[in-house]
């Protein structure tokens, strides 16, 4: 990442910090990250030539009308008034990186043949958390070539539970035994 838009990010960390409320920050970031993911228009909107500053504020206050941290609205301001709206989601990414860092927290993706519910996935999160030692934080993703059970990459860090990882560890298991 380009180091100016690092130093957004760190910028908002230091408002968040300042503040105490990294976690409310962070939370807000996610559901603004995700937001822009969905509606990848928004940015093309808060970069667009074709609206002045006053519109792009009016924009903002509106899009964003349901956060309820000021500050956060007026990075929000602050980044489009600089002209780079355009790389709001990349900003937005880095801050929520180094927020997790700040608050021990490790982001991963756990696979399954099915989407799981939010208390199977808190449940997962919690096993993993004891189990490695860190506080982890998963998001489902479905993977229709998993026949059952799960996989998780965790930090770059592949953990199978899967049903064809438990079948090759028997198999293997197995043939030693013979």
């Amino acid at each position: 990442m380009d180091n100016e838009f690092r130093n957004y990010a760190e910028a908002l960390l230091s408002i968040a910090k300042d503040e105490g409320k990294i976690s409310e920050y962070l939370k807000e970031a996610q559901r603004m990250e995700v937001s822009l993911e969905e509606n990848p228009e928004l940015m093309h909107l808060l970069s667009s030539a074709f609206l002045n500053q006053e519109e792009k504020e009016e924009a903002v206050n509106k899009i964003y009308a349901s956060v309820p941290l000021k500050e956060l609205k007026n990075f929000v301001l602050v980044v489009t008034k600089k002209g780079l709206a355009y790389r709001l989601d990349a900003i937005l990414r880095e801050f929520i990186r180094l927020a997790n860092r700040e608050l021990g927290i490790v982001q991963g993706t756990v696979y399954s043949a099915q989407k799981l519910s939010e208390d199977e996935i808190a449940s997962i999160e919690q096993a993993v958390s004891k189990k490695e030692g860190v506080k982890a934080e998963l998001k489902n993703a479905v993977d229709p070539s998993l026949i059952g059970g799960f996989r998780i990459v965790l930090s770059g860090k592949e953990i199978d539970y899967s049903l064809e990882e438990s079948l090759r560890r028997l198999s293997k298991s197995l043939k030693k035994g013979a």
